[in-house]
């Protein structure tokens, strides 16, 4: 679920129509349970739907989908690791194309548990160089190890007025 629905989800306090109970005396609403199940429905993709009518509860509609796609992370890991490797700096046209390869890189991984910190990815960056622009990758990496590079958004733009 994305970001942005998970935070309308627990604004509206759905989240007891799809979590275990406590104690046997709290009761979720008929209210709360239908409201849940139809934002849920809602921000499902169509085919999806179609397969899940059958669900009328929130939570047995939720452990279905939490079994079903639980491990997508996990599947997704082996191709973006292999994306994240062979992606070079070498490889692209501009300097901003690999900024935004980066950061969509970065982005997946972190949703997927496996944070690319900035030091990663400039690490990754400065070993990438084109062998024809051997003096920019050593100076840029004299500039980080002394600390004037300080972030990955810090070396694109540097990288980018070259």
């Amino acid at each position: 679920m994305g970001s942005n629905v998970q935070i309308t989800f627990v604004g509206n306090k759905f989240t007891t129509a799809i979590k275990p109970l406590k104690a046997k005396e709290e009761q979720v609403s008929n209210e709360v349970k239908s409201h849940a199940l139809m934002f849920l429905r809602c921000h499902m993709d169509k085919v999806l739907n179609k397969q899940c009518l059958k669900y009328t509860d929130p939570s047995v509609l939720w452990k279905a989908l939490k079994e079903r796609f639980d491990n997508v992370h996990n599947a997704r890991l082996l191709t973006l690791f292999a994306e994240y490797r062979s992606v070079r700096l070498l490889d692209v046209a501009k300097v901003h194309d690999f900024h935004q390869e980066m950061l969509n890189l970065q982005a997946d991984l972190n949703v997927c548990g496996k944070e690319k910190t900035d030091e990663d990815m400039i690490e990754k960056t400065l070993k990438t160089f084109p062998a024809s622009t051997s003096e920019i990758a050593h100076q840029n990496r004299l500039d980080y190890e002394a600390k004037r590079i300080k972030s990955f958004a810090n070396l694109m733009n540097l990288l980018k007025k070259k």
